[in-house]
């Protein structure tokens, strides 16, 4: 187990993130992660979507509290966390976006996506809450450090 956690850890500190025109990294996949962990003890079973409200009010919460210069809407997160290896979004019939370039509209992602879900090893690992605290804390301390 505790060589999954690692892997997974080191996952999570390799995120592809996006960049301003200034060379600014975002801190959105980071800050939807950390509000994921805090998300996983609510969750019966490893799916959710965007229109869950506490996960939403986890993810206000911590972009104010780690990042309150620039608010990126919990959409482009949860979209674009696909390109992970251990996210995945499952679509109701197959539509898909016709770009994962871009971000689709909220409507377009409550119409067609199913829900989203993790890694089945990494839900198993996160419903362990010391795997969580130290896979929040290796998130904090590569992206978030105040």
């Amino acid at each position: 187990m505790k060589l999954a956690v690692e892997l997974f850890s080191a996952m999570l500190t390799g995120l592809n993130r996006g960049s301003d025109r200034f060379g600014n990294f975002s801190d959105a996949k980071p800050i939807f992660l950390l509000s994921i962990i805090e998300f996983i003890p609510h969750l019966i079973e490893n799916k959710f979507n965007i229109s869950n409200e506490l996960l939403c009010t986890f993810y206000k919460t911590n972009t104010i509290y780690w990042n309150s210069t620039y608010k990126t809407p919990i959409i482009k997160p949860f979209f674009h966390l696909n390109s992970e290896p251990f996210y995945e979004l499952v679509w109701k019939d197959g539509t898909m976006p016709p770009s994962n370039s871009h971000t689709p509209s909220a409507a377009f992602l409550r119409e067609h996506l199913d829900y989203a879900k993790l890694d089945d090893d990494l839900w198993e690992i996160l419903q362990d809450p010391i795997n969580r605290e130290y896979l929040r804390q290796v998130i904090i301390a590569k992206y978030l450090k105040k």
